[in-house]
């Protein structure tokens, strides 16, 4: 018997502090041999516990651009995380300078836990219900916030087997509704014209589904034609979900807009040019690898040449015996204005030379010979021969 005053042995667990678990990580991956959500109840009280967690995660969020901005933090999260060096890390931390946004959002991913833990529960639940082989409502509907919830976070590996799996097996045996047959083959149409790029195959999904959506038949149109214009447009006019899968397609659109835009001026207000690509200059320059040079509010895309003016000059004083004028378009190219002249005087354009009634006036220099073009309003004053 222990003297008195004295405390007593302890139990071998009393100073231990109860596990507390969080419920969406105390269940396993079905593929790694977790067999509980193998079954419809626990299946069913999984997906409200997972509710329950994506609410609170919008609620926390307070404000729709903060929620979207947390939607973002985690697709750069995945994304970006892997490519990061420790050689890029102690560089920026040697340099004193101030971390990029993305890098803040990889740096603190206590905004971003919550919606990467329904990401995984979710996979885990789509694990039990194929496994299950379960097929009724509540598959559907799971599925659908799961392909709803991972096309807003831009994560492919998660929607696209998701889309496949609704249009291949639970849609012949539990029919979606017409409005949510024709939301996921329009997501389906999207990811295939928009990320994987492969238009043949957006075209053949539209058809074998009998997809009738016109903002995706304009959006595959503006893709065919490379109209980065009107593919801004489609953008800021579609919902969301829409808008998120042809986030995947803006790099290219992108780079189609700085080729016409290369193409067609010499220079270009720095406003407009930021206006249709959708990004600043600064990102344009480090991202997309543009060379032009910024002066003020001005962005010089090049410069002409002294043969350019110089062989305008000539062309335009010779000309000007025929009563033809040159000027300058809004798209830095030249035009011919012809004015009175002998009807069996005819101008002529041919190998990059200028001839009047037959006779040769004046070659062209090469630079000059590409930007020699016809104007509609001339209306037979100039005609190009081959």
């Amino acid at each position: 018997m222990p003297p008195k005053g004295r405390r007593g042995p302890s139990g071998p667990w009393g100073r231990l502090k109860p596990v507390v678990q969080d419920p969406l990580e105390s269940i396993g991956l079905p593929s790694k041999g977790d067999n509980r959500l193998l079954e419809f109840g626990t299946q069913e009280k999984y997906y409200t516990k997972i509710m329950e967690r994506y609410m609170g995660f919008c609620s926390d969020a307070g404000k729709p651009d903060e929620l979207l901005r947390r939607f973002s933090a985690l697709e750069i999260g995945e994304s970006a995380a892997p490519s990061a060096s420790p050689t890029s890390t102690a560089s920026t931390a040697s340099s004193g300078a101030p971390p990029s946004p993305s890098l803040s959002m990889l740096q603190s991913p206590a905004n971003t836990k919550g919606l990467s833990d329904v990401m995984m529960a979710l996979r885990k639940l789509r694990e039990g219900i194929v496994a299950s082989k379960r097929v009724d409502d509540f598959a559907v509907q799971a599925y659908l916030f799961c392909v709803r919830l991972s096309v807003l976070v831009k994560h492919p590996e998660s929607y696209h087997p998701a889309i496949l799996y609704l249009l291949s097996t639970l849609h012949p045996q539990q029919p979606l509704t017409s409005v949510e047959l024709q939301e996921v083959v329009a997501y389906l149409v999207l990811d295939a014209a928009c990320r994987r790029g492969q238009m043949s195959e957006a075209y053949s999904i539209r058809r074998q589904y009998g997809l009738r959506d016109a903002k995706v038949d304009a959006v595959l149109d503006a893709l065919a034609h490379d109209n980065y214009v009107r593919f801004r447009r489609l953008k800021q006019s579609v919902d969301g979900h829409r808008a998120r899968i042809m986030d995947w397609a803006e790099g290219e659109v992108r780079m189609q807009t700085l080729k016409a835009l290369g193409r067609a001026y010499l220079s270009i207000d720095l406003g407009f040019l930021e206006s249709v690509t959708g990004s600043k200059w600064d990102d344009l320059k480090s991202n997309d690898g543009v060379g032009w040079e910024l002066e003020g509010n001005k962005v010089v895309i090049k410069k002409p040449s002294v043969c350019d003016g110089l062989a305008h000059t000539i062309l335009a004083t010779k000309l000007a015996s025929f009563r033809v004028s040159l000027t300058y378009g809004e798209s830095e190219r030249m035009q011919c204005r012809l004015g009175s002249k002998p009807r069996d005087q005819r101008l002529v354009s041919r190998n990059s030379a200028v001839f009047v009634g037959g006779e040769k006036l004046l070659q062209l220099p090469e630079v000059l010979g590409h930007s020699f073009y016809t104007c509609p309003e001339i209306n037979n004053g100039l005609d190009d021969e081959p």
